[in-house]
């Protein structure tokens, strides 16, 4: 009942995936945490990670839901790595943090419209570009394990996301296997899932150090 809201500048219980990531990371090192502060955050972008978050999403059975959220628990243990910790609830959220002007910057796996045009001035260093993953990193059928809540909270098989036409090009089904255990509802299970399969179907990715000022 401690996780604070920057949008309402108070502390309470949430199930907001994005705050939850945000209170981890500001934990001490002596209660399990890495010992960040919210300085070492970029509020901005939490705020809107925690928007997107609790947007409702329209289900195909009926009703809503939150668009993400955490629940669950983690070992406060040195197997437990914070950077694993760190890691499960940012795909908790299909998201990513990255460091912006040695701050914190949290993206949720919300389609966004393009905010920015790069031209030959922003380069920082030379392009890197990958045209398709090998072969045996393709998939295209995804499955995987969440916190099931209608399961007495274990662990449990979420329904798999398939894509026939994906599995013709392949030749083959071909699986990846994620793991969700921040993710209580199947549904938002699922709508991970269907992000990894996408995101696992990009096959030209362009990387590079840029100045976007």
């Amino acid at each position: 009942n401690h996780i604070y809201d920057p949008r309402t500048d108070t502390t309470g219980w949430t199930d907001n995936a994005a705050l939850i990531w945000a209170d981890y990371h500001t934990m001490e090192p002596k209660d399990g945490g890495p010992g960040y502060t919210y300085n070492d955050i970029d509020i901005p972008s939490l705020i809107e990670a925690a928007n997107d978050c609790d947007e409702l999403v329209t289900l195909a059975a009926g009703g809503t839901e939150k668009r993400y959220t955490i629940n669950g628990y983690f070992p406060l243990s040195s197997s437990y790595s914070h950077n694993k910790v760190v890691q499960d609830m940012e795909l908790a959220m299909a998201g990513k943090s990255v460091s912006v002007g040695w701050k914190l910057k949290l993206f949720t796996g919300k389609w966004r419209e393009p905010v920015k045009t790069l031209g030959i001035d922003n380069f920082r260093s030379n392009l890197k570009v990958q045209a398709k993953p090998q072969f045996e990193r393709t998939f295209n059928r995804v499955k995987g394990l969440y916190l099931s809540s209608e399961n007495n909270w274990e662990l449990s098989e979420y329904p798999p996301i398939t894509n026939s036409t994906y599995a013709t090009a392949d030749g083959a089904e071909r699986w990846e296997e994620v793991d969700l255990i921040f993710v209580s509802s199947g549904s938002q299970a699922q709508r991970i899932a269907k992000i990894k399969l996408e995101e696992g179907r990009q096959w030209i990715t362009i990387s590079g150090e840029f100045d976007t000022s």
